[in-house]
């Protein structure tokens, strides 16, 4: 037998165990769900809550930490002052209402640039 037969041989034999795991599990959620469904759906739905609303949270900080960025860009790319005015303050509104606000952000040194 050649290495790549016996790989082949263990791959198939790890599928199998996959499919045969997940059409238990499967089988045994059925079951309880059908005797006790409000215990299934407490099992099963709180966590899955739980890790959408996680989900949820880290997408809205990404989009945030992304807003931030651009406009930490922006600061340092505009030469015109009024614009930089507007751009920090739009900044610190940014900040103001976000999710990981950080009440110690010197907005000063961006004047400065």
């Amino acid at each position: 037998m050649s290495q790549n037969q016996v790989n082949k041989g263990i791959e198939q034999y790890v599928r199998s165990v996959h499919i045969q795991l997940a059409t238990v599990i499967g089988l045994h959620i059925l079951v309880l769900g059908y005797f006790y469904p409000i215990a299934v759906i407490t099992s099963i739905f709180v966590p899955a809550t739980y890790y959408i609303l996680y989900k949820w949270i880290e997408l809205i900080y990404q989009i945030e930490q992304s807003n931030r960025d651009n406009l930490i860009s922006l600061i340092n790319a505009t030469e015109y002052e009024p614009t930089r005015k507007l751009l920090l303050q739009e900044l610190w509104h940014a900040d103001l209402h976000s999710l990981g606000m950080d009440s110690v952000v010197e907005y000063s040194k961006y004047k400065q640039l």
